[in-house]
């Protein structure tokens, strides 16, 4: 079968970026997948190329032209460097690598360039009006202000073919292999620890793994996606509760979950240091689908209970000791 066309994925290896590259491969696409070690568990079907993407000759890294640029890659948590030095890093990471990738990208004479960046470069809560694409930045987090500036700077590189440009906002990305807070609150749901959650009905939108992908494909190749911005999520928002409920009904577990007034909620959390993390789990969040909708006809692949059953039935799946049964006595 002759290929759609030849794409270069970075992050390969990555959450979001190792399911992209299984469906392109499905897709009829010829997979360059750039990572900075080869993964233990590959994709088949896809070329795989190591290298340190801050630091290779990305021009000649990839030697026939393509046809797109899916840029997955990027640092989205702070380690444990001073805020002053990871603030570099973010810059280094995801501002300067993105615009050397766009300026490689035009090289390698790619029609379109993918660029994954978050809706955190819009703010970090809603206050009752769902965010849209033309919502004013308000990033909050270093991360999210590299990612604003990234924006802008691939703005720019593309200022004379802005066709080829599409950026995508998504909210959290779940499944049930993620990372950072999301498989966090997984194993926290997985152990069974009561959970202190039961009071709360924030409104908050996700994303599921399988969506990003899905959109991800359609930008590729839909001429009205190009010049775009676009939020992605499943749909209507859900709460922490119902969040913690349905990764519970996918683990068949009962939900253990128990009400705390709020201002005891935050302090507790004041005290671990996790107030960050308190607020993502307490505030509003909701953000738009209509402009994708409207432009590309998209429409969610997988609605958020059954996401969210999913990514708890497989992280239950993956942690679950099988039970052992002795053999009989003779």
């Amino acid at each position: 079968m002759k290929p759609v066309g030849r794409v270069v994925v970075t992050g390969a290896a990555g959450f979001v970026g190792s399911a992209l590259c299984a469906e392109l491969v499905r897709q009829g696409w010829s997979v360059i997948g750039l990572v900075r070690v080869l993964p233990e568990r590959v994709v088949a079907g896809v070329a795989y190329i190591a290298a340190d993407l801050q630091h290779a000759d990305l021009a000649t890294l990839v030697s026939d032209p393509v046809d797109a640029v899916i840029h997955t890659a990027a640092r989205a948590h702070r380690l444990n460097e001073p805020l002053e030095q990871a603030e570099s890093v973010y810059e280094q990471a995801n501002v300067t690598m993105s615009r050397a990738l766009a300026d490689a990208a035009i090289d390698w004479g790619a029609d379109r360039f993918v660029f994954l960046s978050t809706c955190g470069v819009l703010g970090n809560r809603s206050d009752g009006v769902p965010l849209n694409e033309s919502s004013p930045p308000t990033p909050q987090t270093p991360y999210a202000l590299s990612k604003l500036a990234a924006e802008q700077s691939l703005f720019d590189v593309f200022a004379e073919c802005p066709e080829r440009l599409v950026i995508l906002r998504p909210p959290l990305i779940y499944g049930a292999a993620a990372p950072g807070n999301f498989g966090l609150l997984l194993r926290l749901v997985h152990s069974g620890l009561p959970l202190p959650f039961a009071g709360v009905h924030n409104r908050r939108n996700l994303v599921a793994l399988d969506n990003v992908v899905d959109i991800i494909c359609l930008c590729l190749s839909h001429p009205a996606a190009g010049g775009q911005s676009f939020i992605a999520t499943d749909g209507p928002a859900v709460s922490t509760r119902q969040i913690i409920e349905a990764l519970a009904s996918g683990m068949d577990r009962h939900p253990r979950l128990f009400a705390l007034p709020d201002r005891i909620l935050a302090g507790l959390a004041r005290l671990a240091g996790c107030t960050r993390a308190y607020e993502q789990l307490t505030q509003d969040l909701e953000c738009s689908n209509a402009r994708v909708q409207r432009l590309l006809g998209w429409r969610p692949v997988i609605a958020s209970q059954d996401g969210l059953e999913a990514a708890g039935r497989g992280f239950a799946a993956r942690h679950t000791i099988p039970t052992r049964h002795s053999a009989p006595r003779r």
